[in-house]
């Protein structure tokens, strides 16, 4: 089925036409299109109702809705137009552009999505790109029209990576073993009236001391609470709005007024006011694959008109957010989740490393995994129907399923940092282990914030 519809900032519904025009290898010389990196015609764009509009088979719906967005961008940047009197020059004009759309990405992730058959029917959203921003694929399925990887919703537990746990080890505040107790921050009203503990794990509390990683590992909500209140609340909002491009100024305004504990939920447990879409949650977690860059997330390569170069995506350098050493001990980390032990262990794939964080929401309505290759990332998110039918966040079943359906080189490995080590903490008290310690466990420390030595007798 093709699809056509409108772009720009009110995105309205569309209706089927009877227009076939992907496959084809710019034939139609005569109107602006849309090509996938093979040069294959995927989208065909023209001027109505006061808007740029496009036509595609339903597979190319999201990447299209999204290049054509950015394509407005560009144009109304280029020539100082507004979006309107952009979308007529990109008609006028014949644009030919060029994307990074990989056929067979975009069939993996079709594929990873039909194997999932409990979440048949339940909005859905998956996206792949490499390390500098290039989306390689996308899709999205669901109601109303909406494209999910460009729609803003709540990020629960992906959140605490980027809020809690690398702008702690950025600053030297914690380790991959500091400590902190497993139970409630304080006590709040629930709905009728009586005061419960805050904030609730999905297991029940230990009381006993838990050390980062297996905080990160088990998604523990008090802990990334109270890590989050140790590292600083000011500077988490500043790192995600200044660095990461994640909106938190809402947050700030209401920690201005009402102090720091009014906003934690939304920046440790992922419930910040703007949401998050897809697109900008996976260009955040870049930097724990390529060593601590952050890159926008683009789709279109070039833009041709009349054979001439008009706009070209040249900007691979990206920006420095975290530390090589902050981004090497988080990806380790984020190993972690998909182990045998971890929330993501669904993810796992066979000789390939995987990194990545799970993530829900109130009720299951939101069902996250941001998983990384060495060579991919990948984010996976559905929106839960029946929250009295939920059994497990899906996602990284999705993931691993999306993946082994994509070429994988499996000699590719993360890139690692010469200033961080390997060594054996104790796990009763997270310093470094010594010869009497009795457990022990493997951690990653920057060389310049290692524990002291543990004192076990």
């Amino acid at each position: 089925m093709n699809k056509k519809r409108a772009v720009g900032i009110g995105i309205v519904g569309c209706v089927c036409v009877g227009i076939a025009i992907a496959g084809s290898r710019m034939e139609n010389k005569e109107n602006s299109v849309i090509t996938d990196k093979e040069g294959k015609v995927i989208a065909e764009l023209y001027y109505h109702d006061g808007k740029l509009q496009y036509q595609c088979d339903d597979k190319y719906d999201a990447y299209v809705d999204i290049t054509c967005k950015d394509l407005l961008k560009i144009v109304e940047k280029k020539e100082h137009l507004s979006e309107k009197k952009a979308g007529k020059k990109i008609v006028a004009d014949k644009m030919k552009i060029h994307t990074a759309l990989e056929e067979k990405k975009l069939e993996a992730i079709q594929k990873g999505h039909e194997s999932a058959e409990t979440i048949s029917g339940d909005n859905f959203a998956a996206l792949v790109s490499d390390y500098t921003g290039k989306i390689t694929a996308c899709y999205s399925e669901g109601e109303n029209g909406i494209n999910y990887v460009d729609h803003a919703t709540y990020a629960g537990s992906t959140i605490k990576p980027l809020s809690v746990y690398a702008p702690g080890i950025e600053h030297n505040q914690i380790t991959w073993s500091s400590m902190c107790e497993d139970s409630p921050y304080t006590k709040v009203k629930d709905s009728d009236g009586n005061m419960t503990d805050w904030p609730q794990n999905t297991k029940p509390y230990t009381n006993q001391p838990v050390t980062v990683e297996q905080a990160l590992k088990e998604s523990n909500n008090a802990i990334a609470v109270k890590t989050l209140k140790l590292c600083g609340v000011e500077e988490a909002c500043r790192f995600m709005d200044s660095d990461l491009q994640i909106a938190t100024g809402k947050e700030q305004k209401i920690m201005q007024k009402e102090g720091e504990d009014s906003v934690l939920s939304n920046i440790a447990l992922g419930y910040l006011k703007n949401g998050v879409t897809m697109r900008g949650l996976q260009s955040a977690y870049l930097m724990f694959g390529n060593g601590g860059k952050r890159y926008d997330l683009y789709t279109i390569e070039k833009v041709q008109v009349n054979g001439s170069v008009y706009y070209e995506s040249w900007d691979k350098s990206g920006k420095q957010v975290i530390a090589e050493e902050t981004a090497y001990v988080m990806n380790r980390l984020l190993k972690e989740v998909v182990s045998k032990d971890g929330t993501g262990k669904a993810a796992a794939l066979k000789n390939v490393e995987v990194c990545g964080k799970t993530g829900t929401s109130r009720d299951y309505k939101d069902n996250w995994f941001v998983g990384m290759t060495p060579e991919y990332s990948c984010t996976v998110w559905y929106e839960e129907k029946k929250p009295e039918a939920y059994i497990e966040n899906e996602s990284p079943v999705i993931f691993h399923n999306i993946l082994k359906n994509m070429k994988i080189d499996t000699q590719k490995e993360f890139p690692d940092c010469k200033n961080v080590v390997k060594m054996k903490y104790c796990k009763k008290t997270g310093l470094i282990a010594n010869e009497h310690c009795a457990e022990t466990a493997d951690g990653y420390y920057n060389v310049k914030n290692v524990p002291d030595v543990c004192t076990c007798e």
